[in-house]
């Protein structure tokens, strides 16, 4: 009798089964779908923090200072934004972290950047002391910011954004990293703060690194859908050393400022278009051109 149903049995063993693979898939695409949101967040405020890091540590180290004020008649203000950042950002990575968060799998990796936001108040305290050495406050602010560059750099596995896009999307990180290290040495050269030998070995050893990150980069992506956005902010780069060495060799000129102000402006330039194509790309868009 019970031989009669077996053929049933197998058909309902086999939709079950079917059914059972199609809602794992589910949950799994879910997961991924999660993690990758949450890294792409995490990813986002980073790089955000990041910027905001690099530009006190532009001031401090030069100035000693991130109080500044735009004209004689104006009261000086604090423009450094970054504990307000590091607010925001902190309690968002400890929610995605958390057992059962979406990025409960990076809690090790994503750790280090608690206690490296916490040097900075030390680094700051250092700068302003009178026997503060401005090159070894802008090494400091340096090494915390390579700590939240890998913490980002452990996420880009886990977003669906095409491999070309994953591929450059940490190079750009760097090359704006390499750019704000020109533009402040450039800033110390400028105003004297330094030891000129050693800032000319540092500015040395940060040219040569972002020569090889254009080389890699271009060697990577020369043939693929990127091309069209990366071969005009890459020709660029070169200008930017003839251009320092226009403003350091008319210091006593009357063009000095000018020279200056294109010299800076050039640099600005190229470090908002790499974080302006790396906000874009990693939210998976493309384009003709950067602007």
């Amino acid at each position: 009798m019970l031989r009669k149903f077996f053929p049933a049995i197998g058909v309902l063993a086999l939709v079950l089964a079917v059914s059972g693979l199609f809602a794992a898939n589910a949950i799994q695409q879910a997961n991924d779908h999660a993690r990758a949101e949450a890294g792409r967040d995490v990813i986002v405020r980073l790089s955000m923090i990041i910027g905001e890091v690099q530009r006190e540590r532009a001031l401090i180290s030069t100035f000693g200072s991130t109080r500044i004020r735009a004209s004689e008649s104006e009261a000086f203000r604090d423009v450094s934004t970054v504990d307000a950042y590091r607010d925001m950002l902190v309690p968002d990575i400890q929610r995605h972290v958390s057992a059962g968060g979406p990025l409960f799998g990076h809690r090790v990796a994503l750790s280090d950047i608690y206690s490296s936001l916490e040097r900075l108040d030390g680094i700051r305290a250092a700068a302003r002391s009178d026997d503060a050495d401005p090159l070894e406050t802008f090494i400091a602010y340096g090494e915390v910011i390579s700590v939240l560059q890998a913490a980002s750099d452990s996420l880009y596995e886990e977003l669906d954004i095409p491999h070309s896009h994953q591929s450059i999307e940490p190079k750009l990180i760097y090359l704006a990293e390499y750019l704000e290290r020109e533009r402040g040495y450039g800033l110390m050269t400028i105003t004297g703060v330094a030891s000129q030998l050693e800032l000319t070995r540092a500015r040395q050893a940060n040219l040569a690194a972002l020569a090889d990150l254009q080389s890699e980069i271009q060697a990577v992506h020369s043939d693929d859908q990127l091309t069209p956005l990366l071969v005009p902010f890459m020709a660029e780069m070169p200008q930017i050393d003839d251009q320092f060495r226009g403003v350091t060799l008319a210091s006593n000129d009357p063009e000095t400022v000018q020279a200056i102000h294109d010299w800076f402006g050039a640099l600005s330039s190229q470090i908002n278009h790499a974080r302006l194509l790396h906000t874009r790309l990693l939210a998976g868009s493309e384009g003709e051109s950067v602007s």
